[in-house]
């Protein structure tokens, strides 16, 4: 079995670290909520001013008018390449569906008036698949995805005219599936034995949350500052593997448990009114990735598999930091148009890259258009994704080292209603 321990060890270093190809690179982050935000490149943190302040800034909330409820869907698809000489292969990766829903509500309660404000949101996750005998083969995943979900009230007010705050609570939920070849043949040294499947999953959930500030410095000025709270997912779940051969002393079931850790995001945004139909902010986050330095791994009674190099998996992942511009211009009544530029550095080094994941540092622009009227608008946005290429020389696992490029498509649509 020495073999094919060895195997394993690299399969979990790989998996649970590098979970999903993503959109917006920056670790496991997904992209902004919201076609107005995407249209802005997430550069929004001073200027929210709909119901989706409850995921940029919850102090926003405090600014809006009447009941309001934004329902909004991202359409996106990614596709990894990878080449090294006389080798090329892209992913299989359908197209991800990414939903969100926002909710706000003033109230008056002993002669002051707060905001409410709910939000249900995918902040992480999406999913890649790779041909299963490829060159990830018993060195990657060949399948994973990982998907989050955040269910988020808030509540806002004014601490004085100019100065509003903001808290919310983050009640996270995610899931894990990964399958992986595994060679039998070299575990019993027959030729003859087919390669098994791995296949496991886990979910778990979480609480964190997150404070929003905002100074009006003036009439068409303002400074705020976010963060949101760092949070542990314990995830537990089932293990199994396919085509065990007779005699074998492991089960082809077991438990599967985890823990992966995410980071806190510390933002702060400017924004200023250039003229009454006029808007420009610049934002910029730094995201503490480095927290995701170690990963236990347990597998219950098939733990054998593991060498105890395995059981805790190393990542060296880094501190990173986002910086953007975004603009809005009011051309019409009823019509508005938006764009924004973001710089997304990746956390991970070239000796922990994945092929699962594929994050790279990434410029991103983005277009989006609105219009309204009365009590309703519509939104809709695109981001296009400028990747820096990756030439992987040192990886931990040999067989992943080469050449990975990234593509993709992501646009958002959104629905506005407001009422008394």
């Amino acid at each position: 079995m020495r073999r094919a321990r060895g195997t394993w060890s690299v399969l979990f270093v790989c998996v649970v670290f590098s979970s999903a190809l993503h959109l917006w690179a920056d670790g496991l982050r997904n992209p902004p909520p919201g076609a107005v935000g995407l249209g802005r490149a997430g550069v929004v943190i001073a200027e929210s001013s709909d119901a989706s302040a409850v995921f940029y800034n919850p102090a926003n909330l405090a600014l809006i008018q009447g009941n309001s409820i934004e329902a909004a869907v991202s359409i996106a698809h990614s596709t990894l390449e990878y080449s090294r000489p006389g080798y090329n292969l892209s992913s299989d990766t359908d197209w991800q569906v990414l939903p969100n829903l926002f909710v706000a509500t003033p109230i008056q309660y002993g002669g002051k008036t707060f905001s409410l404000g709910l939000g249900l949101t995918t902040p992480f996750g999406q999913g890649i698949d790779w041909a299963q005998d490829s060159f990830v083969k018993y060195n990657s995943p060949y399948s994973a995805q990982m998907s989050m979900i955040n269910i988020n009230p808030s509540v806002a007010f004014h601490l004085t005219k100019s100065l509003l705050l903001g808290a919310g609570v983050d009640v996270y939920w995610s899931r894990l599936k990964f399958k992986q070849s595994f060679p039998w043949a070299m575990a019993f040294s027959n030729p003859a034995l087919p390669d098994g499947v791995a296949s496991f999953q886990g979910d778990g959930m979480a609480v964190g949350g997150n404070v929003g500030l905002t100074w009006l410095i003036t009439r068409s000025q303002r400074l705020a500052l976010t963060y949101r709270s760092r949070f542990d997912v314990s995830y537990d779940g089932d293990f199994d593997v396919s085509n065990m051969p007779q005699g074998s002393p492991l089960s082809p079931t077991s438990s599967f448990s985890s823990k992966m850790k995410f980071p806190d995001i510390l933002g702060v945004g400017y924004g200023v009114e250039l003229a009454p139909n006029w808007n420009v902010e610049a934002d910029a986050e730094w995201i503490t990735w480095s927290r995701n330095d170690s990963q236990p791994i347990d597998i219950g009674s098939n733990n054998l598999l593991l060498p105890p190099s395995a059981r805790i998996v190393n990542n060296d992942w880094s501190d990173t930091f986002t910086a953007g511009l975004s603009t809005e211009y009011r051309f019409a009544t009823e019509w508005a148009v938006r764009a924004g530029y973001t710089f997304v550095q990746s956390p991970i080094p070239n000796r922990t890259f994945s092929p699962i994941l594929g994050d790279t540092d990434t410029h991103v622009i983005t277009f989006g258009l609105g219009w309204h009227s009365g009590r309703h608008a519509v939104n809709a946005a695109y981001a296009l994704n400028l990747y820096e290429d990756r030439n992987i020389t040192d990886n931990q696992s040999t067989a992943l080292n080469g050449d990975y490029s990234v593509s993709s498509d992501l646009i958002s649509l959104s629905y506005v209603l407001t009422f008394l």
